[in-house]
């Protein structure tokens, strides 16, 4: 019997991991009454044991405790990503009193017909790696932070929803001239690419030429 490549199967087996977290996630807020905003969701699949889970029984929800060995800045960072692939949909409160979210266009047909997961987000919340560098990629480096932050407040979201920073140090290595480099390195998925590589990659060219 022949063996797949290690790399093909390690691929495979962390998205499966990284799906069923997805779908965990998602079931947890379809499974609500009410919408909840952040907070409250982290609580619920950390099982918290707080007064507003008991007092509305959200212990019984399906999602409960269920993601409880990851951070709660994990989770938020998970529920950011998700919400800026569809997978999530953040609404604002009919009082204006916060945001709540709902399961997205992207979420329900994940859970209906199994797609494949579109986004990736293991990579940036187990950054055990440390990538080193050298005077002049520093200077790169946080030229690319630079540009994630404006990137994040343009679109008001955390910094680290646009990208993590291990994929930003990978990015400072590699150099990437055009999507598909960009696409290569790990930790960076196809909305990204789409949505922010040519400004990252222009930064990147910038620098080189400046050198």
């Amino acid at each position: 019997m022949s063996i797949k490549n290690n790399d093909e199967l390690i691929a495979q087996a962390v998205n499966e991991y990284e799906k069923s977290i997805v779908k965990i996630l998602l079931l947890c807020v379809d499974n609500l009454e009410f919408g909840l905003g952040i907070n409250k969701l982290v609580q619920i699949l950390k099982g918290s044991q707080t007064k507003f889970i008991t007092d509305f029984s959200l212990q019984n929800n399906i999602g409960f405790s269920l993601l409880k060995q990851f951070s709660k800045n994990d989770i938020e960072y998970i529920i950011n990503i998700l919400t800026q692939t569809e997978y999530l949909d953040k609404q604002v409160y009919k009082n204006g009193f916060g945001d709540i979210y709902k399961v997205g266009i992207k979420g329900y047909a994940l859970l209906e017909k199994d797609l494949p997961l579109e986004v990736s987000f293991i990579d940036a919340i187990t950054e055990c790696d440390f990538i080193e560098f050298d005077s002049t990629e520093i200077m790169l480096y946080e030229k690319l932070r630079a540009l994630r932050y404006q990137i994040a407040k343009e679109n008001d979201y955390p910094a680290y929803a646009i990208c993590g920073d291990l994929a930003l140090r990978k990015m400072t290595k590699a150099l990437p001239e055009n999507q598909e480099e960009m696409l290569e390195i790990k930790g960076i998925g196809p909305s990204f690419v789409e949505k922010y590589a040519d400004r990252f990659i222009s930064v990147i060219k910038q620098f080189k030429f400046d050198e």
